[in-house]
């Protein structure tokens, strides 16, 4: 077992904050469902469907430019077929979370897609299995900051306006909270009852040098995270030590950075002209 779940002391911590426990209802409801091995897909989009307004995040998400999926998901059965159970369940908790903050912190959500658009291509260019939970767990890699930042008492906000490199916020986070962003993703993805290899990326996306388990998924969320802080220049340069995939050069970083580069300039443009 990592140190990291040894003892538990730090978990103790974050579990004591207040909205870590607030389960998403449809998730339980899932969850329930998923409870029964022969559970279909038309049953789980029916109890998706059930609620319309996670029904509309989900395919609003799920169909954006950023996630990667642009156009293509027309329906709840469609997006478990295509993603799968456990990237869905993950994708409607992210939602609901994401909902919840503030407009200024939009480009935390935007930063998620991205990685997990970018963390998508790597898993497939590498031939992982689960690629699109893969890019799941991309996208709840800072589910941890989204919840910090409905905790008010934490000023977690002020946090990260401080202009800190994302190099540095785990050490900051450790001396000012007693914890950091990434434990608190893991935990509260584990009271979603997300699987293991969703969560244990999450736990080390700035540490994949320390993961024993699910290393390349930890490796390909820890890269994508580096590539896109990096054009947004939360880091000064890409950080590989310790998370270099196979076949993953400076021409593959090179054409991901032009993706981002080119999705940031289409949304510039929309901002600026309004939709089509």
């Amino acid at each position: 077992m990592n140190a990291d779940l040894e003892g538990g002391s730090v978990f103790d911590r974050i579990d004591q904050l207040p909205h870590l426990n607030t389960l998403p209802p449809v998730v339980g409801r899932i969850n329930l469902l998923l409870n029964n091995p022969n559970v279909r897909i038309p049953e789980l989009a029916a109890q998706i469907e059930q609620d319309v307004t996670v029904s509309a995040r989900l395919l609003k998400m799920a169909n954006s430019s950023f996630y990667g999926f642009p156009g293509t998901i027309g329906s709840i059965a469609q997006s478990l077929v295509i993603m799968g159970i456990e990237a869905v369940r993950g994708l409607i908790a992210a939602c609901e979370v994401f909902d919840r903050l503030p407009p200024a912190f939009a480009d935390l959500v935007q930063h998620s897609m991205l990685v997990a658009r970018i963390s998508r291509t790597l898993a497939a260019s590498v031939g992982l299995a689960k690629v699109e939970e893969v890019a799941t767990a991309g996208l709840l890699h800072d589910i941890g900051q989204a919840l910090l930042l409905q905790e008010e008492q934490l000023d977690y906000a002020a946090f990260l306006e401080s202009g800190s490199q994302a190099s540095d916020w785990i050490a900051r986070e450790v001396e000012r909270y007693g914890f950091h962003h990434a434990q608190v993703g893991f935990r509260i993805c584990q009271h979603w009852n997300l699987p293991d290899r969703l969560t244990f990326p999450i736990l080390y996306h700035h540490e994949a040098e320390r993961a024993l388990e699910f290393v390349p998924e930890t490796k390909v969320i820890a890269l994508a995270n580096s590539i896109v802080n990096q054009v947004h220049g939360h880091s000064r340069a890409i950080e590989t030590s310790g998370i270099l995939l196979p076949g993953v050069d400076s021409v593959v970083i090179g054409s991901l950075i032009a993706e981002i580069k080119e999705l940031d300039s289409r949304t510039s443009a929309t901002r600026r002209n309004g939709p089509d």
